[in-house]
């Protein structure tokens, strides 16, 4: 647990978890779903790329952390398809330019 809380990526995750929870109960269902929706999306989508081309298998952190990110700014009332355009381009930028 301890190492769980050391990686500073984990601890955004938890934090995001936070403002979510406290936002989806003032919010409603349909906010919920758009951003477990968003971060699942990116997730899987994180996932097929590392698998398909790097051939590795990993927690895609930095993918829940965009999935957050995207779900939040993007207004829920916006059509599904618009969340699904701007996840995958956040992912598939992630991807493109690497820095290291």
């Amino acid at each position: 647990m301890i190492k769980f809380l050391k990686d500073r990526k984990n601890l955004v995750i938890i934090l995001l978890g936070l403002l979510f929870a406290i936002k989806a109960t003032q919010e409603g269902f349909r906010f919920a779903i758009w951003v477990i929706s968003g971060v699942l999306l990116c997730s899987a989508l994180d996932l097929l790329i590392n698998n398909l081309f790097f051939k590795k298998v990993i927690f895609p952190n930095s993918a829940i952390i965009s999935g957050f990110i995207v779900s939040g700014i993007l207004g829920y009332r916006q059509p599904w398809f618009t969340l699904a355009i701007f996840s995958t381009l956040a992912i598939l930028s992630k991807h493109i330019i690497r820095f290291k």
